[in-house]
């Protein structure tokens, strides 16, 4: 039985070929959590997880029943349970991605998008830091693959991934200068000017500031440069990278 897992975008279950998109409960609640820690999970961590408030032994009683009543979804054959620890044992997109790096420049989709359970804000939180660090991990990559294929002569392939990316995330400064340097260099000098008016109105309207003033340079042409090194954002509102972010292959 081969199943995989799809955790960024909208979540699914794959086995041998047949798609499932459970309701959005504990047991699918578990099932993802499980496929994204790809290993042993204590038990201890489960009851923090969905009963953090609950006694003890109350909270154990109810991690058991979760458990048998996970056991017998159709997709849940190699969910392995011991007296301590809990695991499933399948593979993810997000394992694939990491491993292999994205192989176009669409984002994927937040991780598992939508997906939210009632009464569970430990489960919520850790959701949110997933999603975050995710985030983060495609931003790297989208400005690396912009950086190598500036200077590889490939403007056209930067600006596809910075597209996408200012798509997701349409407040990064730092992918709009290396995008509008990537504009330049195709000779869309009017469309690049037309998108750089655009881009402050949205910043003025939405923020309230204007964009820095490497950011005009950039949309302007005089010395415009891909920002490789990642200056400060205007605003924080995706995560920066992390230090252990996955190096992706370009």
């Amino acid at each position: 039985m081969v199943v995989r897992v799809t955790l960024l975008g909208r979540p699914a279950i794959e086995v041998d070929g047949r798609r499932w998109e459970p309701a959005a409960d504990q047991r699918s609640a578990l099932m993802y959590y499980l496929a994204s820690a790809g290993g042993w999970v204590p038990r201890d961590d489960l009851l923090a997880l969905f009963w953090p408030d609950r006694p003890e032994h109350k909270a154990r009683a109810a991690l058991r029943q979760l458990l048998a009543r996970t056991a017998k979804q159709p997709f849940a054959a190699a969910l392995e349970v011991e007296r301590t620890r809990v695991r499933w044992d399948v593979s993810t997109d997000a394992d694939a991605l990491v491993s292999a790096g994205p192989t176009h420049a669409t984002w994927p989709g937040s991780f598992l998008d939508g997906f939210r359970i009632p009464s569970a804000p430990e489960f919520d939180d850790w959701l949110a830091l997933e999603r975050s660090a995710w985030e983060g991990r495609w931003r790297v990559w989208a400005l690396r693959t912009a950086t190598d294929a500036l200077a590889g002569d490939r403007a056209e392939h930067a600006r596809e991934v910075l597209d996408a990316w200012l798509l997701q995330d349409p407040f990064d400064e730092a992918a709009f200068r290396a995008w509008c340097e990537a504009s330049l260099r195709l000779g869309r000098r009017a469309a690049t000017a037309q998108r750089y008016q655009a881009f402050e109105a949205t910043l003025r309207s939405e923020l309230g500031v204007d964009p820095q003033p490497a950011t005009r340079t950039a949309a302007v042409g005089d010395g415009a440069a891909s920002d490789s090194a990642g200056p400060t954002r205007t605003t924080p509102h995706t995560a920066p990278p992390t230090a252990d972010a996955p190096r992706w292959r370009t």
